[in-house]
């Protein structure tokens, strides 16, 4: 398996999704092209070098463009400006004013004398009919003027400024002054004539001009509402960066106080307001954020963008109590660690339809929802708890480095375990443990077609419902304490994935029901499913790497008393070349990644099917939508960490007919329920735990130096084969070892995927085979160093010691699928016997 590496030093995690089907996201092209460029601007010297790229691009682009694309550019460029000006000239803007040039006067009558001559060529040119409809057009635009200039019916003034521009109000004003008497007295008794004379409109117009910005801020002053907050904050700053000259007018015609206006109101005038030494920092505040996203703390769910959204398993001050109890010494209130909850993170009251929960988990809430609203109603506030984990919590001792002991949870402790639940609920019970109560509990029933899960209603005395909570909170707590910790696994793994591991989160998806939009009634009898398996892929790469040194899966169903799986694990060295382990979610906890993906496929399904858009048959149609709406990247030559990839799998297309040989005669491994980790160690052995374990020693393969061996349990090794024993298996385990130093003869490994020589004896069909056997597909020769793939599959089972040596992909000769391969690699084949080269499945 060959792995592309990132292209960064240290990337997050780079994750490959490889799901049967899944989503596309809401964002458009441009709007990645628009955050993209606002990341650019954020760093001068990439922006810089991104415009200079660019810049030589366009430029080579110039060069290299003929003359026909020319033309159209022309064209579309024409057609572009012209759309352009008729939109702003709807929006009321001219579209003509350009940046002004500063001339001389001299400059300025050789352009009125040009424009004169221009324009009298242009009448001279122009016929009788041209004249008047430009007569006409000047006629309308004079009368729309007027019109807007007359009253109607009133004295009220146009909205509109009567000034065309700042420009032309500055001189109007400068004209009036000059031919208005200089002394002070004279010129107070001619501007009072005018006004005096002046006509009742004009009058009128004067006296809102009278209404200064002081009478605005007086009128702020009198209300509390957010606008006018926000208003008088931006006066109070806009007057604030003004010059000392300015701050006087401010003072008298705002009525700011001189105080007030001499303070610096931004930072660079002064320096920033120092911070309390207590204050929540910023590396504390972005560890309560991270506390949000843990696996036990909140769930993924279906989302077609990149960021997942998640919704909590607990409520915000359940996570408070718990973040507290991990982190003794951060200081923080219940707001504040509501207020840095990510918006991706939704609370449990925001989850409209709970299903799919732990029956366990929701049976006990169930009891202690009966039991609380009981005991509030007999005034016994004290035997109220307040959940499922208090409830778990008050059958244990105190936790250490925030995991109880794993002999409180295996209820041998001496110092804690049940019984603490009749001291709690001792008084409640004794005076009133007669009294009927009634709860619901979700159990399996018995229907026609057999078993099946329903709600029930159970009526009883309230201490006959206290023993039933004590009965079911016995294995409660090591069931939270199973989910909590192999969550905290994953994550953990996930977070620091080790160079040269892969990762697969697997899960079974619900079949995806082919419906058809504008459907026939008669449709419904036949509906298609589409079996969907999703695959989450974790990797970390620095550097390109063609080995695998492990392959870590984490799967969300535990197998009752299934040995196939884990016998599949113990031949990874021996089929793959590398170790395999499987790990598991905590029973009815399994909700990860894969849930999520599952959910956004189907629902880009459903809507795209809905929308007309689409029509899924079949599971091929599926197929078919996801791989050409929802692949990422969408681009094949782009470059990205997150991928997305489809496969489909035709019924009978996957061989497990050298699995049905090996696994024979397999038995049972004990209690697999209670089993999280799975290593294989040699063919059909495997070694097991209670709980899985991710630190530095278990890492690099110390198990014995496990810096959590109490809690996770003993590593047991169980032999898979019934004619197998313990010694034997160690005999292999030991052989596998030798051979992995180089003292033995090394196993040739084959991935599966590539190119082999091996010898060949004549063609005949093969039915005994033994474990060190291949299955081959065999190539068909087609001319001199050309092979093609036979319309009819040419498969067999060859041994391991006839493969001459393996050969590179070999290259497409031609648009007929036929392939050539190198020289070299021909030379050493044609020395032995009659070989044929074939692609090992």
């Amino acid at each position: 398996m060959k792995l592309r590496p990132g292209t960064k030093v240290n990337p997050p995690s780079l994750s490959e999704e490889i799901l049967c089907l899944q989503p596309k996201c809401n964002k458009t092209g441009a709007e990645y092209q628009k955050e993209y460029r606002l990341r650019l601007k954020e760093s001068k010297e990439k922006n810089d070098a991104h415009q200079y790229h660019e810049k030589i691009r366009a430029k080579l682009w110039r060069l290299n463009r003929s003359e026909d694309g020319k033309t159209n550019d022309r064209e579309l460029n024409r057609l572009r400006a012209r759309r352009y000006r008729e939109r702003k000239k709807g929006e009321g803007k001219n579209t003509t004013k350009a940046t002004k040039k500063k001339v001389t006067r001299a400059e300025r009558q050789m352009q009125k004398e040009k424009w004169c001559l221009s324009k009298k060529k242009q009448r001279a040119q122009m016929s009788s009919q041209a004249k008047r409809r430009m007569n006409e057009k000047r006629g309308a635009k004079y009368a729309a003027t007027k019109a807007a200039l007359t009253p109607v019916g009133s004295l009220t003034v146009p909205a509109t400024n009567g000034f065309t521009s700042s420009t032309a109000k500055r001189k109007a004003v400068s004209r009036s002054l000059r031919i208005l008497p200089k002394d002070p007295e004279k010129f107070a008794e001619v501007v009072s004539a005018f006004v005096k004379n002046a006509t009742p409109r004009k009058k009128t117009a004067l006296k809102q001009s009278k209404n200064s910005v002081k009478s605005v801020v007086q009128e702020l002053k009198k209300t509390r509402t957010k606008r006018d907050s926000q208003l008088r904050h931006l006066l109070h700053v806009t007057t604030a960066i003004k010059n000392k000259v300015n701050k006087r007018t401010a003072h008298k015609q705002l009525g700011f106080s001189w105080n007030y206006l001499k303070k610096p109101h931004f930072p660079h005038f002064q320096n920033l307001r120092k911070h309390r030494t207590d204050a929540f920092s910023t590396t504390k505040a972005k560890v309560a954020t991270d506390f949000y996203n843990r696996g036990d703390i909140s769930r993924e769910m279906p989302v077609r963008g990149k960021t997942p959204l998640r919704v909590m398993e607990c409520t915000t001050a359940q996570a408070l109590t718990i973040f507290k109890r991990e982190n003794p010494g951060f200081r923080i209130s219940f707001s504040h660690f509501h207020r840095l909850r990510p918006a991706k993170t939704k609370p449990i009251s925001k989850t409209q339809l709970m299903q799919c929960l732990c029956e366990y988990c929701v049976n006990i809430s169930f009891l202690l929802e009966t039991f609380n609203k009981n005991a509030l109603h007999y005034g016994h506030k004290g035997a109220i708890i307040h959940d499922k984990y208090a409830a778990s919590d008050l059958t244990l001792c105190n936790y250490v480095n925030n995991v109880p002991r794993k002999e409180c949870i295996d209820r041998t402790c001496e110092k804690c375990g049940i019984g603490r639940m009749d001291t709690h609920v001792a008084s409640l019970l004794a005076a009133h443990g007669h009294a009927p109560v009634e709860w619901k509990s979700w159990e399996l029933e018995m229907k026609e077609k057999g078993k099946r899960m329903g709600l029930l209603m159970k009526k009883a005395s309230l201490s006959d419902l206290t023993d039933v909570l004590k009965e079911k909170l016995d294995p409660f707590s090591k069931h939270l304490v199973n989910a909590k910790w192999q969550a905290m696994q994953f994550d953990k793994l996930r977070n620091n994935l080790p160079h040269s591991w892969v990762l697969f989160c697997m899960d079974y998806g619900q079949n995806y029901n082919c419906h058809f939009q504008d459907e026939a009634q008669s449709a419904h009898w036949s509906y298609q499913q589409a079996t969907i398996h999703p695959i989450r892929m974790n990797t970390f790469l620095v550097k390109e790497c063609k080995l695998i040194e492990r392959f870590i899966f984490l799967m969300e169903l535990v197998l009752n008393t299934r040995t196939k799986p884990f016998n599949d694990a113990s031949y990874g060295v021996k089929d793959y070349g590398f170790p395999v382990e499987k790990h598991f979610f905590g029973s009815r906890h399994g909700k990860g990644p894969c849930d999520g993906e599952i959910g956004v496929l189907k629902k880009c399904a459903a809507v795209a099917v809905k929308g007309r858009q689409v029509i899924i048959r079949d599971a091929h149609d599926l197929f078919k939508y996801g791989q050409n709406f929802l692949s990422l990247p969408r681009d094949v030559q782009e470059h990205s960490h997150a991928k997305r990839t489809f496969f489909f799998v035709r019924q009978g297309e996957v061989v497990t007919d050298f699995r049905m040989v090996r696994n024979n005669d397999l038995k049972p491994i004990p209690q697999t329920r209670a089993l999280h980790c799975f290593i294989g160690i040699a063919p059909s052995v495997v070694t097991a735990c209670e709980r899985s374990c991710f630190c530095s020693e278990c890492t690099s393969g110390k198990y014995v130096n496990c810096k959590d061996a109490t809690f996770v349990g003993k590593r047991s090794n169980y032999a898979l084969k019934s004619g197998l024993s313990l010694e034997m298996a160690d005999g292999q385990e030991a052989d596998a070892t030798s051979e992995a130093n180089g003292q033995t003869k090394p196993t040739y490994t084959y991935a599966k995927g590539s190119f082999v020589a091996v010898k060949l004896y004549g063609k005949q069909s093969c039915t005994s085979r033994s474990e060190d056997d291949i299955h081959v597909n065999f190539m068909k020769r087609c001319g001199d160093n050309l092979y093609n793939w036979p319309a009819q599959r040419d498969v067999s089972w060859e041994p391991r010691e006839n493969v001459v040596c393996q050969i590179d992909f070999p290259d497409l000769a031609n648009k007929r699928e036929q392939f050539r391969f190198k020289k070299s690699h021909l030379t050493i084949i044609e020395n032995h016997l009659r070989v044929e080269p074939y692609q090992f499945k």
